[in-house]
């Protein structure tokens, strides 16, 4: 069982996790097992740990600490069956400096670490990354090869949106190569036209360009903050970090703009 933290409110994440009995409060007619009871016997994955506030990481830190929770409503703790495995692409200790994540969380999600390299420090995965990915089963889509021009381009290049850009460029030239092999040609023009969610850029431009008449700044930042969350597919986390400023900030201005807009 997987889960988003960086997009689940503090009010709803021990719902989530725990679960209520029926009656727990207002609106909770029908009871609810929650994600701890859903994964017992197999593992909950905590995704963008990183991104939880200090009043969830109290909560999470008692299940890590005793492998127990208490469903809102209920008395007695049930004890946690499932394997805990978290995930973030921020840097903890970093967060632990400025005083943003517990250091006891830390200690207790460090048991065992792993560190996944970007794309760009690994590029021997290349070749085992776009065989799986061509070989993916799209049954419109045929499966095609890279030359070996390919793979060197795909190479070369610094993949500044990591596994997802290359498997988005893979996808386009499955769809454009009218051949067997996909060609270096190809992926040339494909590394050109696109940036990592498959938008054609010109990338070699750094002004906007505006039209005649200016429209008010409310609605640019408005439109820039749709079109982030476009591109990230409604992750606002990812949507937060395009525009350069924190998830609670993006959240704030999303509120801002239901109020304005219902």
């Amino acid at each position: 069982m997987a889960i988003n933290l960086g997009g689940v409110e503090d009010a709803m994440l021990a719902d989530t996790l725990f679960g209520h009995r029926d009656g727990a409060y207002t609106g909770a007619e029908d009871k609810r097992e929650g994600l701890c009871h859903a994964a017992r016997g197999g593992t909950l994955f905590l995704d963008e740990i990183g991104d939880l506030s200090h009043s969830s990481q109290v909560k999470l830190l008692r299940l890590l600490e005793n492998g127990e929770y208490y469903p809102l409503g209920v008395d007695t703790p049930h004890q946690n069956e499932a394997r805990i495995v978290a995930a973030t692409n921020k840097d903890l200790g970093s967060l632990v400096d400025v005083g943003k994540f517990r250091r006891d969380l830390l200690y207790r999600l460090s048991t065992f670490q792993i560190t996944l390299p970007p794309l760009r420090e690994r590029k021997e995965d290349l070749p085992i990354l776009c065989t799986h990915w061509l070989k993916e089963e799209m049954e419109t889509i045929p499966t095609k090869s890279l030359t070996s021009e390919a793979i060197r381009l795909l190479a070369e290049y610094s993949f500044p949106g990591n596994v997802r850009e290359l498997r988005r460029i893979l996808l386009r030239a499955r769809i454009l190569c009218p051949g067997d092999a996909i060609e270096g040609d190809l992926i040339s023009t494909l590394l050109k036209e696109t940036d990592y969610e498959g938008n054609r850029v010109a990338r070699h431009e750094t002004s906007i360009v505006f039209p005649e008449k200016l429209p008010p700044i409310r609605v640019l930042i408005d439109e820039l903050i749709k079109e982030a969350l476009r591109r990230s597919e409604g992750r606002q986390n990812e949507a937060a970090a395009m525009l350069g400023i924190t998830p609670q900030a993006l959240s704030k201005r999303l509120k801002q703009q239901r109020s304005i807009y219902p």
